[in-house]
């Protein structure tokens, strides 16, 4: 194996292994409006209330600068058809400022379709 190759899967495991377990800080809907505050290299989860059998689900509006996006999943809370999900939003904090994230709760897939909801937090990494 090459030197080149090793230090890539190293680099991937190191990734994958850094999103295992809790993370550094966790944001719901009811921290709308409040600014949070993490450090360099912290996992931030972002919880939001979701029910994808409507055709509506939570979007980021634009790319984070500081942020980077490690995974979204939605999480079903009961296995019974129409039940509310979480749409859950997982960042690494990257490097130092502030950053507003935005989010809309719309019907993605109509053209033109106006949010139902929004929802902003901003996150200062220092």
């Amino acid at each position: 194996m090459t030197k080149k190759f090793l230090l890539i899967t190293a680099a991937v495991i190191l990734t994958f292994a850094s999103c295992k377990g809790k993370p550094d800080i966790m944001i719901s809907e009811n921290n709308a409006g409040k600014p949070i505050l993490a450090k360099e290299g912290n996992t931030i989860s972002i919880e939001l209330k979701s029910q994808i059998s409507t055709g509506f689900s939570w979007r980021l509006t634009k790319e984070p600068v500081n942020l980077s996006v490690i995974q979204e999943e939605i999480i079903t809370l009961k296995q019974i058809p129409g039940a509310p999900e979480i749409h859950k939003f997982l960042f690494k904090a990257e490097k130092k400022g502030t950053e507003k994230l935005d989010f809309s709760y719309a019907r993605h897939w109509l053209k033109n379709s106006k949010p139902a909801k929004t929802y902003e937090i901003q996150v200062e990494v220092k």
